[in-house]
């Protein structure tokens, strides 16, 4: 609701910004997509809506229903999807979670980068993995919670990907401890955001398996 309330009034959340760009990178009608953790966002409901095939997987049941859309309940680590499966795989406010076990997940050392090469794995040649992550100056460790990303840090997840789009989005104003609007920035003062804005910047990035890359390491 107070998302509701924030969009009719001109902001935009964290999510509403991290929604909208995966939206807006899933075009078209048909495509098979898995979603990693989409339990608790509206978004693999409205990506079956939009005619794809979606799969979400998540620890945790999904309680929407929809002909296009399946759920694989249990760890994402540990599911077999099969080889060269999806045309997208998404991690929305995800991967910085995977491996701590906070979610009910496994507790994993370096879940991230194994998430991120079993993904390699289950896409097709030439498909795209979209993911949105916070992003900060120096990479930080919230144990037991999350990770927050550094370039370096994000460049090694993405490892053998090649990336195709890079955006960075700071929180630019603040009501009784929310942030009703978010803007885009460059990487630079999204690295610099605490200092600006007291709390971490979002990147949101599409990078594509490529045509010759088979998945294994």
């Amino acid at each position: 609701m107070e998302r509701v309330v924030v969009r009719q009034l001109g902001g935009r959340s964290e999510r509403d910004v991290e929604t909208d760009f995966v939206k807006h990178h899933i075009p078209g009608r048909g495509l098979k997509v898995l979603d990693i953790g989409g339990v608790g966002s509206s978004l693999a409901w409205d990506l079956a809506h939009l005619g794809h095939a979606v799969t979400v997987c998540d620890v945790l049941p999904y309680p929407g229903k929809h002909q296009n859309l399946s759920l694989a309940q249990g760890d994402f680590l540990k599911w077999d999807f099969g080889h060269d499966v999806f045309n997208a795989v998404v991690l929305l406010s995800t991967i910085e979670h995977v491996g701590f076990g906070h979610y009910g997940d496994p507790v994993v050392q370096d879940g991230d980068k194994m998430a991120m090469r079993k993904v390699r794995q289950l896409l097709k040649p030439r498909g795209q993995v979209i993911l949105t992550t916070p992003f900060t100056g120096q990479t930080r460790v919230i144990e037991g919670f999350e990770r927050w990303y550094d370039m370096s840090r994000l460049a090694d997840l993405l490892g053998r990907f090649r990336l195709l789009v890079s955006e960075f989005w700071v929180p630019k104003f603040w009501l009784l401890g929310r942030c009703l609007k978010w803007a885009r920035a460059s990487a630079e003062e999204a690295a610099n955001s605490e200092a600006l804005y007291h709390y971490h910047a979002t990147a949101c990035v599409v990078a594509e398996k490529p045509e010759d890359d088979e998945g294994s390491e």
